[in-house]
C-alpha cells in the first residue's frame, strides 16, 4: 500500500521507474486481514468523533500493517499524528511539518 503511495505521486514515467527500483530495496510487509480489521477498528474510534471523513483511506491500512509488524510509520502526514493518537504506534516525521 505504501509503494503506492510513493508511485501514485512519481511526476513522469522516468520518475515513476526511479521510485519503482528504490522501493524494491525496501522491507515489504503483508497487509493481513487483522491489519485491515485494526484499520476498520481505528476508522470507526475516528468516527466516534466525526474525525473519519478527512483521513486518507490508505493512511488507515498502513498504520495498521506497520502496527502489526511492530515497525515505526516514517511520513510527511498528519494523518498519522491522528491516527497513533489513537493507536499509540510509533511514527516519525522524516523531515519538520511544514518544511516542504
Amino acid at each position: 500500500m505504501a509503494a503506492l503511495e510513493y508511485l501514485n505521486n512519481a511526476p513522469h514515467p522516468k520518475g515513476y521507474e526511479i521510485l519503482w527500483r528504490a522501493l524494491r530495496g525496501h522491507r515489504w510487509m503483508d497487509v493481513t486481514t487483522g491489519a485491515m480489521d485494526r484499520a476498520l477498528a481505528v476508522h470507526r474510534m475516528l468516527a466516534a468523533d466525526s474525525q473519519h471523513r478527512n483521513l486518507r483511506l490508505p493512511d488507515l491500512v498502513i498504520a495498521a500493517t506497520a502496527e502489526a509488524h511492530g515497525a515505526t510509520v516514517l511520513n510527511y502526514d498528519s494523518d498519522y499524528d491522528r491516527i497513533a493518537a489513537i493507536t499509540g504506534q510509533p511514527t516519525e516525521w522524516v523531515v519538520p511539518k511544514g518544511s516542504l
